[in-house]
């Protein structure tokens, strides 16, 4: 909308100060609208950094509960060290050799952790 004044009519003070005041609530009410909106998306963002953290943890909780059952299999790959260190080589003997091989050495995992939101978390700057 364009708005014509005439050039041979002089502005009054009043003018002036309202087109001050309606130019500095304009301002003023942007900054705070823009303030709000940055709150709103920094809440957002820590949201989904919670939830990806939560997940994670989650994903480590059950990787370490399978490392717990690894330790089980290390007591038995201890007694699997022991029979390949003896000398008798009985068929039975090799049997059970072939047995504690197959069933817990070829599972084998170490525990590692997931740090991908840490990692976010701290290259962001919003550790």
């Amino acid at each position: 909308m364009e708005v014509h004044h005439h050039p041979h009519v002089p502005k009054k003070l009043k003018e002036f100060f309202l087109e001050f005041l309606m130019i500095f609530l304009a301002v003023t009410l942007g900054f705070f609208a823009e303030g709000f909106r940055e709150h709103q998306v920094e809440k957002s963002r820590e949201k989904e950094f919670m939830e990806s953290m939560v997940k994670e943890m989650k994903s480590d909780s059950a990787q370490i509960r399978e490392v717990f059952q690894d330790t089980i299999r290390i007591s038995k790959m201890d007694s699997l060290s022991v029979l390949l260190l003896s000398n008798a080589h009985s068929p039975n003997f090799i049997k059970k050799i072939y047995y504690l091989n197959f069933k817990y050495t070829r599972t084998y995992e170490g525990m590692v952790f997931n740090r991908n939101t840490l990692t976010q978390l701290k290259n962001a700057g919003n550790m």
